[in-house]
């Protein structure tokens, strides 16, 4: 029953416990059709195509944004079932915070969180870093291998995962340039199944991601230019099928926009996207790379303080072929003057 509750909602999560994968599903849609971007940079890994939420601290993020459909295109392009954006975002507050956050669960989880925060109105350094241990050693009820159930307890189940992200802000007037650097490690034990027992399986997974921001408006026209670099490493290993697989992930990242309005209540906007993985398996022959660019154009109107509309198109050059135009159209108005509901 609580399966079929789940899969009314539109937006869930699966999870499959501490140190276990973590995927979304929006309206029935798989991990696969889901865009995960930390602040407007996509950060699904290339080889999968999705994003494992267990390698994802909440004490990392500061706002969630969560579009469904074609409201995603927005930000991203690719995930038909939605987008989750995992923004940071500056207080700009004259202030020097330190923040603790210490946690413990059963079946020795041990979990911590600080984070150091200083600066002004002008400045501002925000500094995270956490660590999170699991030995997952529960008890459960082994009725497969004989023929009266017996009480066992887990075992080869442990996880380990830390890392830590700085994030400088500068602010004059109204332009910003921001630097985030992000650095995570989990250490995984693959327990295997109860009936083939442990067969030595180990997954480590590593992630540098470095991102650089820069806002800035000239009249009335604001613009926005990012880089990002993304490194990822999945190792994976097991002693009983002499397995040992390694796979790394480069991904550089250039996006750069503008939006100008027209009149007070419409704005075009122009969002150039140009991204390059580079994959190094010893399970493929040779390295593999893909190209992606992307540019999209998309208009807003709004008619009185009810009435809205938007239309978005956009053209993707993969590698050297051109794709079918992507496009989205909306309307919304608003029920109640002053108030955030809509029909959209």
């Amino acid at each position: 029953a609580a399966s079929d509750v789940y899969k009314r909602q539109p937006l869930y999560i699966k999870y499959y416990g501490s140190g276990g994968t973590a995927t979304s599903s929006f309206r029935g849609t798989s991990a696969g059709h889901t865009q995960v971007n930390w602040n407007g940079i996509n950060i699904n890994d290339p080889m999968l195509g999705q994003s494992d939420f267990s390698l994802i601290p909440a004490g990392m993020i500061d706002n969630l944004i969560i579009s469904f459909g074609g409201a995603s295109m927005d930000l991203g392009n690719g995930g038909i079932g939605g987008l989750i954006n995992l923004e940071n975002e500056p207080s700009w507050e004259k202030q020097t915070l330190i923040d603790l956050s210490p946690g413990t669960g059963s079946f020795g989880r041990y979990a911590g969180l600080v984070r150091f925060i200083t600066g002004n109105d002008h400045f501002q350094s925000v500094t995270k870093a956490y660590g999170n241990n699991s030995r997952n050693n529960f008890t459960y009820l082994n009725n497969d291998e004989l023929s009266e159930p017996v009480s066992n307890i887990r075992e080869n189940n442990q996880s380990q995962q830390s890392g830590f992200m700085q994030e400088l802000y500068f602010r004059k007037s109204r332009n910003v340039l921001s630097a985030r650097f992000w650095y995570n490690t989990t250490e995984r034990d693959l327990p295997g199944s109860i009936l083939y027992g442990y067969a030595g399986e180990k997954q480590s997974d590593k992630a540098i991601r470095s991102l650089i921001n820069y806002n800035f408006y000239n009249k009335k026209n604001e613009y926005f230019a990012t880089a990002a670099w993304i490194s990822t490493n999945l190792d994976y290993t097991s002693q009983l099928y002499s397995i040992e697989s390694k796979n790394k992930v480069n991904t550089m990242i250039l996006k750069a926009g503008l939006t100008r309005p027209f009149g007070e209540y419409s704005r075009l906007k122009i969002v150039m996207n140009e991204e390059f993985s580079s994959v190094r398996s010893n399970n493929y022959l040779s390295d593999i790379t893909r190209n992606n660019t992307s540019l999209t154009v998309s208009a807003e109107k709004k008619k009185g303080r009810r009435f809205g509309a938007v239309l978005l198109f956009r053209e993707t050059l993969d590698g050297d072929t051109f794709l079918l135009p992507d496009f989205s159209a909306g309307l919304e108005y608003r029920i109640l003057a002053g108030k955030e509901h809509f029909l959209k």
